[in-house]
């Protein structure tokens, strides 16, 4: 067979491709990432003690909006990411906006505390566990969203892979902002900010292999 022949053959099955398939995907995988996750969390941490009583504080809609709001900035930056020739725009910055504007608050919140208070509000009483939970509860969404970007083209496979467990990382920190009743907001800054980086970090070494075309 020739070289016409071949692309003869090759475009007789030619169909085409919506150009919202890989949301759809997205979409189709994702929530049953986060089903999973809750579920592991309510089975294995359970809901926080208070969490009638947290859900009137703001303290407890920022530690859900933060986790959030890195998930949804990094998954909107990884859309972008994952098609060939598209550049990201200002997607990138709003995906590193929310790391900012955490940072913020919780730099002004550390320097506004008592010096004697400032560790406790800084590690909190569970800082070393955190990042661990943040990040194993960050992996039914990392394997969702790792399983449409195959199905994508990133042509920068390595960036492409931590953007999606930059995103999985907010998604599982999202579910367990739900138990956790740590309250201190340079707490959120690091702790939570580390396991989500974390969940990054893993998805951009795999994605030099997962999603190479």
């Amino acid at each position: 067979m020739n070289t016409d022949d071949l692309i003869a053959a090759l475009a007789q099955d030619t169909r085409p491709v919506s150009p919202h398939a890989i949301e759809r995907g997205v979409l189709a995988a994702l929530p049953a990432g986060l089903a999973v996750s809750a579920a592991v969390m309510l089975a294995w941490l359970g809901l926080r003690a208070d969490f009638a009583t947290a859900m009137y504080t703001p303290e407890f809609w920022l530690k859900l909006a933060y986790p959030l709001a890195v998930g949804v900035g990094a998954l909107a930056l990884g859309l972008k990411l994952v098609r060939p020739g598209v550049a990201p725009g200002a997607r990138t910055w709003l995906a590193a906006a929310p790391f900012v504007v955490m940072a913020l608050l919780g730099a002004a919140a550390f320097g506004a505390a008592r010096p004697e208070t400032r560790a406790a509000v800084w590690l909190g009483g569970s800082w070393d566990l955190c990042p661990l939970f943040v990040l194993a509860l960050s992996l039914p969404p990392f394997i969702a969203l790792f399983a449409a970007f195959r199905r994508a083209a990133p042509t920068r496979p390595a960036w492409a892979g931590f953007v999606a467990g930059l995103a999985a990382g907010g998604f599982g920190a999202f579910v367990y902002a739900l138990s956790c009743d740590e309250t201190g907001v340079p707490f959120l800054a690091t702790w939570y900010t580390l396991g989500m980086l974390l969940s990054g970090a893993i998805g951009g070494l795999l994605g030099r292999r997962l999603l190479k075309w």
